[in-house]
């Protein structure tokens, strides 16, 4: 339904980008055609009038279709938290388990120093120039 309705959607901005460059100006050439020739393309005083309707109706539909098409992906983004939601729960209770993810203790800490203590005191120093 999604994928027809964004089809949908890309042919009112296409028709729509079309009927708007065929409009004249205030100068009095529209952007294709030259304006001269979508008067008789559409009959005499009837071509501006139709222009103008047909944009209108465009710009609604493409303003209904696009909160339609926002409904549509936010209601897979809800739902793809709401999965991933639960997946995260239960891997922080794992990490909780097991002991990970937790503050380090005092004991941590301490051991932690006494390791790097020893680490740099194993290394050669480095000789002055």
């Amino acid at each position: 339904m999604e994928t027809f309705l964004t089809v949908i959607y890309v042919i009112i901005t296409v028709v729509m980008i079309i009927v708007i460059l065929m409009q004249s100006s205030k100068g009095g050439m529209g952007a294709i055609g030259g304006g001269s020739s979508t008067g008789s393309l559409f009959g005499g005083g009837g071509a501006e009038s139709f222009l103008n309707k047909t944009t209108a109706i465009l710009g609604v539909a493409f303003v209904l279709l696009a909160i339609i098409l926002v409904q549509f992906s936010s209601h897979k983004v809800s739902s793809l938290s709401g999965k991933n939601a639960g997946t995260s729960t239960s891997s922080t209770s794992t990490m909780k388990a097991n002991g990970e993810g937790t503050a380090p203790t005092k004991e941590k800490a301490s051991q932690n120093k006494d390791a790097q203590k020893k680490g740099n005191s194993s290394e050669k120093q480095p000789t002055k120039k």
